[in-house]
């Protein structure tokens, strides 16, 4: 990943950045009834002083809502009060910050910030002293930073070799309280590899692996200068070697401006319908906002445009040597 989109996967990518560049994705989810199309995100990077660069995202589309049917029933002599009220569970990925430093032409670092957000939206009943029954709406809301760190080392000029230290510090600003605790996002810190080769004309390569024993491969195959097709598969062997998901792809480039169309399709639809079993949410709770046990399946369209200077330059001027005096009547002679 290079460019404004390595800030989700490893920022030290962010050195591609030629001068400006925007971004902008579009999804909409592939079950249930309603498939309207929402942003996911819009970003925005600069590479300044020739060897840096930084970017900033906006996710209004990383948001992760689950409802829970509740019933609250009161029983009397003769009929019993049946009200029924939701509790809603939210989890949210509000924007991300990144920088970059190229070292030199093999090596550079980088780091990005994830700020994230937990809110749980409940309704609590109580009898008060004179047996009324009253009901409150209580809000519970928590927020933290997670913070990446990567490396980017062209070994080869066709070979390119990643890692990434993802959730390396989780900076807590305001916590869940205790009675809603199990709900909070469970980040964890875990390492990720990998290598991009592009010595094949018009193909290129990727293999990704971490430290949760997830596995990821794919290539890109360019049928024009204006045209590239792509393909990926991911694998899950912390418990099984089993495939998780796939994913096709077409993109096409005219001089400053990129579209991409993307279709991610998971193997096993368990929970990735739009209902899920509470129990097993509880139990084991939510890492990841994008790419986690209840992500749907998805088409993404994202739009780019590179601004600015958008080529590299081969030669640059380093100092010069005054051999003689120069004269503005001595033109014709220089």
């Amino acid at each position: 990943a290079q460019g404004t989109s390595a800030l989700n996967w490893n920022p030290a990518g962010l050195v591609a950045i030629k001068d400006w560049q925007l971004e902008a994705s579009y999804f909409t989810s592939l079950y249930g009834s309603s498939r309207s199309i929402s942003l996911q995100h819009v970003a925005a990077g600069k590479r300044f002083l020739n060897e840096h660069a930084a970017a900033m995202q906006l996710s209004p589309g990383s948001v992760l809502e689950f409802v829970v049917p509740s019933t609250f029933v009161i029983q009397d002599s003769s009929n019993p009060v049946v009200s029924t009220y939701d509790k809603t569970i939210n989890y949210a990925e509000r924007y991300s910050l990144g920088y970059a430093v190229r070292l030199n032409d093999e090596l550079a670092f980088g780091f990005s910030a994830r700020f994230l957000e937990e809110k749980i939206t409940d309704t609590k009943y109580s009898v008060d002293t004179n047996s009324i029954i009253r009901s409150e709406v209580l809000d519970y809301e928590g927020s933290a930073w997670d913070v990446d760190f990567g490396m980017l080392w062209n070994v080869l000029p066709a070979w390119k070799i990643g890692l990434t230290a993802k959730n390396l510090f989780h900076l807590t600003e305001t916590q869940l309280p205790g009675e809603v605790g199990q709900y909070k996002l469970n980040t964890q810190k875990f390492l990720q590899f990998g290598f991009g080769y592009s010595g094949m004309k018009k193909l290129n390569l990727g293999f990704d692996v971490d430290t949760k024993k997830r596995m990821r491969f794919g290539g890109e195959w360019s049928l024009t200068d204006f045209l590239q097709l792509r393909g990926g598969m991911y694998f899950n062997t912390e418990e099984a070697k089993t495939t998780e998901a796939f994913a096709l792809g077409i993109g096409s480039s005219y001089q400053f401006v990129s579209v991409d169309l993307s279709y991610l399709r998971f193997t096993n639809q368990t929970n990735r319908e739009g209902t899920v079993d509470i129990n097993e949410f509880e139990k084991s709770g939510i890492e990841n906002i994008e790419f986690n046990p209840y992500t749907s399946d998805r088409l993404t369209l994202s739009l780019s445009a590179n601004l600015g200077r958008t080529r590299e330059q081969f030669a640059r001027i380093e100092y010069v040597e005054m051999m003689s005096d120069v004269f503005p009547s001595s033109s014709s002679v220089h």
